[in-house]
């Protein structure tokens, strides 16, 4: 006997609501970062030696160079950056309580045991062969061995649609961009030096170039679709084993940091993804921040 498309369909639509459906896949971008950061400072303080008052003077001169590669999956409903809104909080809320009343009801009245076993009896059906009208056939008949199956998994998430309507959409629209496995190097040539009537003496110094040490240094570009605006967001690289030299010497190698910030976010700016400056004022001197994006 044949099974009509349309009694299929609507079975098996009974029998998916027990079941994890996968979101449609969205057409990825890729692309290219390269990012600049450059930190150059002089500061000073006073101290007291043997012999009298001397300037301690900290010269910082260093530049960064990271290139990340970039993967954008499509629109998403929610900021990377920013996180969840107060109203998608809210809402989550709402509909996780929803969920939670709906999941219970299931277990409590046999529906969810009886969809797993469906579903298993699908599997097992189509693991030995089976068309997929033949094991359609064979789960409709476990269906209808219940008749009260069909009218309580009809209801089946019933609080959660309640919910999902009394909320809201409260999805944003977010285009983000993720780094992968960032590379780069450091320079550096910081000194620190004691200075007193024309007198200087070198107290350490850092110099050389290293490749960049830590996993976490990456690169968010996120876009805010509603308002047509971009950040981009900077976790400040590090390297390791600069020789460290001089008189106050303790160690031989030195971790430096990039910039003298953990983070940095440079925007909004109008428009999409696209390449930038940033420049910012520190104690003594700046730090200067460049990034170059390339679609592949």
């Amino acid at each position: 006997m044949r099974v009509p498309n349309g009694r299929v369909a609507f079975h098996l639509a009974v029998l998916a609501a027990a079941v994890s459906i996968l979101p449609a896949t969205a057409q990825s971008q890729s692309g290219v970062m390269t990012v600049k950061l450059e930190y150059q400072a002089t500061t000073s303080i006073q101290v007291q030696d043997f012999d009298g008052t001397w300037e301690r003077r900290t010269e910082i001169n260093q530049s960064t160079t990271m290139t990340c590669p970039l993967m954008n999956e499509g629109v998403e409903p929610r900021s990377y950056l920013d996180g969840a809104s107060q109203q998608q909080k809210d809402a989550d809320a709402a509909i996780g309580e929803a969920t939670a009343a709906d999941q219970k009801t299931m277990q409590e009245d046999g529906t969810l045991a009886q969809m797993q076993g469906m579903d298993k009896l699908m599997k097992d059906c189509k693991a030995r062969g089976g068309s997929d009208e033949a094991c359609a056939m064979q789960v409709m008949q476990a269906m209808q061995s219940d008749p009260t199956f069909l009218e309580r998994s009809g209801r089946v998430g019933e609080k959660t649609r309640e919910a999902q309507k009394r909320v809201g959409n409260t999805d944003g629209r977010f285009e983000i961009w993720y780094s992968e496995n960032c590379t780069g190097s450091m320079s550096a040539n910081n000194r620190t030096t004691l200075n007193k009537g024309g007198v200087s003496k070198e107290v350490e110094a850092v110099a050389g170039r290293q490749p960049l040490s830590n996993v976490d240094a990456n690169v968010v570009v996120e876009t805010d679709l509603s308002k047509t605006s971009t950040r981009v967001w900077i976790a400040v690289p590090e390297a390791t084993g600069f020789p460290r030299t001089g008189a106050a010497n303790t160690k031989t190698e030195e971790r430096l940091t990039a910039l003298p910030v953990a983070n940095v976010i440079a925007g909004p700016t109008p428009g999409g993804i696209k390449s930038g400056t940033l420049r910012k004022q520190v104690p003594g001197g700046e730090y200067r921040v460049e990034w170059t994006f390339q679609r592949k």
